[in-house]
């Protein structure tokens, strides 16, 4: 059974290294250790992404079509490791949906952001409302929301976004810039809808797995993991434990005893 565990490859192998851990069994003890070791290979990665989150900010912030846009999963959660993508929301204009996204990936091509960046989850301004994919009792969607801080070019659409999702509007959710909208020419709009459209449901029919997928015109959400289910299944059980005063395990500790 491999290990798993909430740490990067790297992480692990430092700690090795050095003498900290050490892995028997599938199982990791802990030999000696400080917790600055984890606050510094923490920082380190956080400090990484970021850098990759601010250039893609940067690009977002004057490409024309971007109506909105928020970092998300788990960076902006706080889940993240070394490994983890940096996932960004994105809000286009509803006219020239397919021919922005289609530059945005062009341009992060070229900046070699992608595949590290990951454009996962966009909708266009008519499209705001995330209930049509929430689940039951939708915890880790809750707070994926809460999690987000856009960029906008618009303090209304957010102020939508925010009375669609049932959120109180909170200023700080904003970050002030000079971050204009600017219109791009839908000349091709309709090329590129049909062709990104049909590429993305082929690829989808290919997978194992495709419930966190959705394809529709003005939204795409590509998680091909998709935790929910099993996240959410989690946190009610563990809840409940702790209701009644017992011990709770983590979400990785709760898959790591499935897996077992």
């Amino acid at each position: 059974m491999p290990l798993v565990c909430d740490f990067s490859h790297s992480f692990v192998n430092y700690m090795l290294n050095t003498g900290k851990i050490a892995i028997q069994d599938d199982c990791i003890y802990l030999l000696n250790f400080d917790l600055d070791d984890l606050i510094k290979q923490s920082l380190a990665s956080k400090n990484k992404l970021f850098r990759i989150y601010d250039k893609a900010a940067f690009w977002l912030r004057h490409v024309p079509g971007v109506r909105a846009f928020s970092l998300c999963n788990s960076l902006a959660l706080g889940s993240f490791h070394e490994e983890s993508d940096v996932d960004v929301f994105l809000v286009l204009d509803s006219k020239a949906f397919f021919t922005t996204r289609l530059l945005i990936i062009g341009l992060f091509e070229i900046l070699r952001l992608r595949p590290k960046l990951c454009l996962s989850f966009m909708v266009n301004e008519k499209r705001l409302d995330l209930n049509s994919v929430r689940l039951n009792d939708d915890v880790y969607l809750d707070n994926w929301i809460q999690a987000l801080k856009f960029e906008t070019t618009s303090v209304e659409l957010i102020n939508e976004f925010c009375n669609l999702n049932s959120l109180s509007i909170n200023k700080r959710r904003l970050i002030k810039t000079n971050f204009v909208f600017r219109a791009l020419p839908s000349l091709f709009e309709g090329v590129c809808r049909n062709f990104q459209l049909s590429r993305a449901r082929k690829k989808s029919h290919e997978l194992t797995d495709n419930s966190g997928i959705v394809i529709e015109d003005g939204f795409l959400k590509f998680h091909h993991n998709d935790i929910r289910p099993r996240f959410n299944r989690y946190y009610r059980l563990e809840y409940d434990e702790f209701l009644r005063g017992n011990r709770v395990k983590t979400y990785q500790q709760s898959l790591q005893a499935e897996l077992k």
